[in-house]
């Protein structure tokens, strides 16, 4: 635990307002689509941007040699890679709510003679 705090604390401030930045653009756009997975999709962004800047700082990949380019380019990596992750939640969260919402209709009545009055 005392790793993951001090590799939280060491951090640099540009990676993190980057995925702060970028988190709040996919709320915006992800927000009149859905209330609820917007609220889900800020710490799903925000994690997906800082892992990847993690990941590409941790095994030394380098897209470009400029380390705040590299850096924007790695965050901006993980955000799609948790953007493709939040979309795919909610397509399986409307497929799921569709067949839940078609079990419960009725179905028609077939060789049933109306009354009439």
């Amino acid at each position: 635990m005392e790793d993951f705090i001090f590799a939280v604390q060491q951090f640099e401030q540009f990676p993190v307002m980057l995925a702060m930045l970028f988190a709040a653009i996919v709320y915006a756009f992800v927000r009149p689509q859905s209330g609820a997975l917007a609220l889900f999709s800020i710490p799903v962004v925000i994690a997906g941007s800082l892992t990847s800047h993690y990941l590409f700082t941790v095994n030394s990949i380098m897209l470009v040699n400029d380390k705040d380019t590299n850096t924007a380019s790695g965050v901006a990596i993980g955000m799609l890679f948790s953007v493709v992750v939040v979309m795919a939640i909610y397509l399986l969260s409307m497929v799921l709510s569709e067949r839940r919402s078609a079990a419960k209709k009725l179905k028609p009545l077939t060789g049933v003679q109306r009354v009439q009055h």
